[in-house]
């Protein structure tokens, strides 16, 4: 993947995992942004995680880029997320 293995002095870039979801959660809780995802939102926050991660590797699966997770070095912590991602725009 194109970020695997890439680091800052602070940070590094992993591709997402399915045991990300759970992370995720919290980032589709009063999020005034997900109206410019495109996706299908529902009510079911922990649902909508996993789904949004399993969206991220089938993007990998397919070559079609794909966000990674930011981890900070010094406390091993998932600290957001960056990548490129295609897309088809009318």
């Amino acid at each position: 993947m194109y970020l695997q293995g890439h680091e800052t002095e602070r940070l590094k870039f992993e591709p997402i995992k399915h045991e990300d979801a759970k992370i995720w959660e919290t980032y589709f809780v009063n999020n005034s942004n997900l109206e410019y995802l495109g996706l299908e939102l529902i009510s079911d926050i922990p649902l909508q995680a996993k789904e949004w991660v399993g969206f991220q590797l089938k993007r990998y699966e397919e070559d079609r880029f794909g966000l990674h997770a930011i981890i900070d070095k010094a406390t091993n912590s998932y600290i957001g997320h960056v990548g490129l991602i295609t897309q088809n725009i009318n």
